[in-house]
């Protein structure tokens, strides 16, 4: 994909005799080579899609031994690429019975099986799981 240069644009305009570039046009253009890079990166598969991100709550459900399933409340305290390359993050329980650990991992590919964004989704799966 080839730059955009806003400088050739320029001595075109002059030597053209076209009005020259304002400011506004300069970020305007500055914006789509921006969004033409990140089209670039996504259309190569370097731009990685988080479902959450540090700070946010999330469902876990929980196998509890003998007693069955529940859903835990976590915070995401981190995210990290490691060298494997997978994405690992780790998260501490907020409140409820499980607060006792202090931090749990999952992988982005646990994101819509065992944790989820919202309690509702959560308890679906549950629902599932149990039939």
């Amino acid at each position: 994909m080839e730059r955009f240069d806003i400088e050739v644009v320029e001595n075109a305009t002059k030597t053209a005799n076209i009005l020259p570039i304002t400011p506004y046009e300069k970020v305007l253009a500055s914006s789509m080579e921006d969004y033409l890079n990140y089209r670039k990166a996504e259309e190569n598969g370097m731009l990685i899609h988080l479902p959450c991100r540090v700070g946010d709550t999330v469902y876990r459900i929980w196998t509890c031994g003998k007693s069955g399933r529940s859903i835990a409340e976590f915070r995401i305290e981190h995210i990290e690429i490691d060298k494997y390359p997978q994405i690992e993050f780790s998260y501490r329980c907020t409140k409820g019975s499980h607060s006792f650990y202090p931090y749990r991992f999952c992988k982005i590919e646990d994101f819509g099986k065992i944790v989820f964004l919202t309690r509702e989704e959560a308890e679906q799966a549950l629902k599932q799981m149990g039939e």
